[in-house]
């Protein structure tokens, strides 16, 4: 009786797997045969642009005026990335100091927004994140405190609820 129930167990899987490659050969089949339908797009005229009026905006926000003079243009020579670009030793010296100041302190603002979201997502279960800088690794580590206390927690520390 065993040898009888599985030799039908057997046969069932047999009938499984056959049943399974002929979906998948059919399916294939389809997709290829889908593939080498040619499709026909009708061609439409894109409709003519209309001219929109154009304006001088100031350069600086809430300037007034409109006038040639709160435009600001600044020109830069086009390079090839292989020649000149973001990560060539040489590309912060074409940038100058004043936008190298206020690329840092976009990227510093960034980063107290980031730290200010994950404390708001923290204070409801009692901790607080607070960042520092580490001089060794040149990168900004993050402290893991509770609520109301000064010292970060150990690892330790850290309930594993």
């Amino acid at each position: 009786m065993a040898e009888k129930r599985k030799t039908h167990a057997r046969l069932a899987l047999l009938g499984g797997a056959v049943s399974v490659a002929a979906v998948l050969i059919l399916s294939g089949a389809l997709v290829l045969a889908a593939d080498w339908v040619p499709i026909r797009i009708r061609y439409t005229p894109t409709p003519t642009p209309t001219p929109r009026p154009v304006g001088i905006l100031p350069a600086k926000p809430g300037a007034a005026g409109a006038g040639a003079e709160h435009l600001v243009v600044r020109e830069s020579p086009v390079a090839a990335a292989k020649v000149m670009g973001p990560g060539r030793f040489e590309y912060n010296d074409q940038l100058g100091e004043e936008l190298l100041a206020r690329i840092q302190s976009l990227r510093d603002r960034s980063a107290e927004l980031s730290l200010a979201r994950a404390n708001g997502a923290l204070l409801p279960f009692g901790y607080r994140l607070e960042s520092r800088f580490d001089d060794d690794g040149r990168k900004t580590q993050y402290d893991l405190c509770r609520e109301g206390k000064n010292e970060p927690l150990l690892v330790e520390e850290v309930p594993d609820e």
